[in-house]
């Protein structure tokens, strides 16, 4: 049973989410024009500085290398700026702040004024486009744009932005109707993320029903299955060879799944393939549900401490689990999604200032340069910053992505009624039979587990809500005066003549310890994976100016790699039921016995929501003797 989503502007955060979702905008989200503007702002990279033959370099601050991949440079500023604007455009809207709305829609304006007459919309002039024999970047760069003007159309309902949205397509359709767009020798990442275009079909068949789009999302992958390009892990044979081990950049392998995906919304074409890629994903998957991709699986499973992930990689998993959950209706992708954006993502973001791990790791020991801080600072993607323009601005675009697509796929309609899929202070405005009506949820979620949802209508209107059961819950009550109530399995269903209503949930959890893949042991309640933080020295880095700077975190010293789990600690775990905690700022606690093994002592140990944390331990050792 499939979902529908509702349009990007029928869902708005609430409570902490709008809150953080305004500090995002005046932070990176809205700021990074500003902070790296020869990639933002000064590269009409869509218009007037369209890539020529002649175009043999650019420099984008980047710490070079010398090596023949990086050709990709020519087109990384296109995605800089979509995913950028993407992500602004979205946070504007749901803030509803005039000055960034502003912003965005200059950005916006001045790529869908350089279309052609013909329609295209992309980064390469008349002596290039549509045929290459490398690498490039024509499917991306049209891909992270038309994903955004997509965004805009649906918050602004804009016609021409659609009309010009859907004319661009077209060409681009018209020019790979035969020929293969992935047929490339020596082609890297720009032309394996072109895959990534399906997203613009999986948009526009949701807003027409138009199934060319769908057919076209199958010939690309069809198309990609035939060619042989670097990132091989979606590719059908290997999904399908049982000793085929993930091995790809992590970014590509995880947006991948979504073409997957889409490609066989129509016949389930690639429904076997894609069973065997999700089995393989629990084993690339850390404690916090973030996948490997730093930057390479490289054949790996999934290490709290070893293997890092990037935090694009866990913006395109949270996006092919949003995905999954639309097109199957199954909500065990909404609980991965959940546990995925408040773990993984909040853990990669600093929780006080303006910036973002590139690559982190679950067990995260100092960000010095090194995964998990264990080595010396050879590696400069393990560090805080609000650009990370010395290897490559990708992750703080693609940062200011992952609220807005999260909060956008909270409620969802099935022939059953209205879904409630994703929990969180939010209010979503829809019609049910042509009856304007709102869900509105009161809580501070996932840090309080009650939750009061108001329902009101224009007129009084019978209809079913349908509220995901957690696969994390061991008793879950719902209350609502006058209502049927049922259990479905993994939803409850409540029906009733709604007006001015509110139903009363009420989830009861328990703190679970849990094995990773190495059998250590970690924490939870509820939704919320607890750590460690570990007490650390900042270190200054570069400073961008307007208060952005870059930060390297020190350990004060590494007594913590002492501590083990016993027998014992489980059952002495508490969690406080502190009611002014209400985010990652200011999140509620865990307290429990650990063992010290230098010592042999028990010692009190406070953990907190892996969100709340720059430097943790995640993961424990258990000594079954105390």
């Amino acid at each position: 049973m499939s979902l529908k989503r509702l349009l990007y502007g029928s869902i708005a955060p609430r409570g902490w989410l709008f809150e953080e979702a305004t500090r995002n905008l005046k932070g990176l989200v809205g700021e990074l024009d500003d902070l790296v503007p020869g990639i933002i702002r000064d590269d009409e990279i869509y218009g007037r500085d369209r890539l020529t033959g002649s175009v043999k370099s650019k420099d984008l601050g980047t710490v070079a290398q010398d090596q023949e991949w990086e050709v990709q440079y020519l087109w990384w500023n296109s995605e800089s700026q979509s995913n950028w604007l993407d992500g602004l455009i979205r946070h504007a809207y749901l803030v509803g702040n005039d000055e960034y709305i502003d912003k965005a829609k200059k950005y916006l304006r001045r790529v869908l004024m350089a279309q052609d007459d013909d329609g295209y919309i992309g980064i390469y002039a008349g002596d290039l486009r549509f045929d290459f024999k490398g690498e490039n970047g024509e499917l991306w760069a049209q891909a992270t744009f038309l994903r955004a003007a997509l965004g805009y159309y649906e918050l602004t309902g804009e016609s021409e932005v659609l009309e010009r949205v859907m004319k661009a397509f077209d060409l681009t359709m018209k020019a790979y109707s035969e020929r293969n767009p992935f047929d490339l020798e020596k082609a890297y990442a720009g032309a394996s993320h072109g895959l990534a275009f399906t997203d613009v079909c999986h948009g526009l068949f949701g807003l027409t029903g138009d199934k060319k789009y769908l057919r076209f999302a199958g010939r690309l992958v069809d198309f990609y299955n035939r060619a042989r390009l670097s990132e091989e892990d979606i590719r059908e044979d290997n999904l399908l060879d049982y000793a085929y081990r993930f091995k790809g950049h992590g970014v590509h392998t995880y947006e991948g799944l979504r073409s997957l995906i889409i490609a066989s919304m129509p016949d389930g074409r690639y429904n076997r393939a894609i069973e065997a890629y999700l089995h393989r994903l629990n084993f690339v998957t850390t404690p916090s549900g973030a996948p490997i991709g730093d930057e390479w699986i490289g054949g790996r499973s999934a290490d709290a401490t070893e293997t890092g992930y990037e935090f694009c990689s866990i913006q395109e998993l949270l996006h092919s689990y949003l995905t999954l959950l639309e097109t199957t209706g199954d909500l065990r992708w909404a609980d991965r999604a959940e546990w995925l954006y408040y773990n993984a993502a909040h853990g990669a973001v600093n929780p006080r200032k303006s910036q973002i791990a590139y690559c982190k790791s679950d067990n995260s020991y100092a960000m010095n340069g090194h995964v998990g801080g264990m080595g010396s600072e050879n590696d400069l993607r393990y560090k805080y910053s609000p650009v990370h323009q010395d290897v490559a601005v990708c992750c703080a675009p693609n940062a200011g992505r992952v609220l807005p697509y999260f909060t956008g796929s909270m409620y969802m309609k099935s022939r059953h009624g209205l879904l409630v899929a994703l929990y969180g202070p939010s209010r979503v405005e829809t019609s049910i039979d042509g009856i304007d009506i709102a869900l509105e949820q009161i809580t501070s979620y996932p840090f309080d587990l009650n939750i009061e949802l108001l329902v009101t209508t224009a007129v009084r209107s019978n209809f079913t809500i349908l509220l995901k059961k957690p696969s994390w819950v061991e008793k879950m009550k719902v209350e609502a005066n006058g209502a049927k109530v049922e259990d479905c399995v993994d939803s409850i269903a409540v029906s009733k003549d709604w007006k001015d209503d509110r139903i009363l949930i009420e989830f009861t959890g328990r703190i679970t310890e849990r094995l990773d893949l190495k059998g250590d042991v970690y924490y939870s309640y509820g939704p919320l994976l607890y750590a460690m933080e570990i007490e650390s020295a900042e270190k200054p880095g570069r400073l961008y100016g307007k208060g952005f700077e870059d930060n390297l975190f020190l350990p004060e010293d590494r007594s913590f790699l002492e501590l083990c789990a016993t027998e014992k600690t489980l059952e002495s775990l508490a969690v406080s039921n502190d009611k002014h905690s209400r985010d990652f700022i200011d999140p509620p606690l865990m307290r429990g016995k650990f063992l010290d093994r230098s010592s042999g002592e028990e010692k009190t140990v406070f953990l907190k929501p892996i969100g709340s944390t720059i430097l943790r331990k995640t993961t424990f050792q258990k000594n079954v003797r105390l």
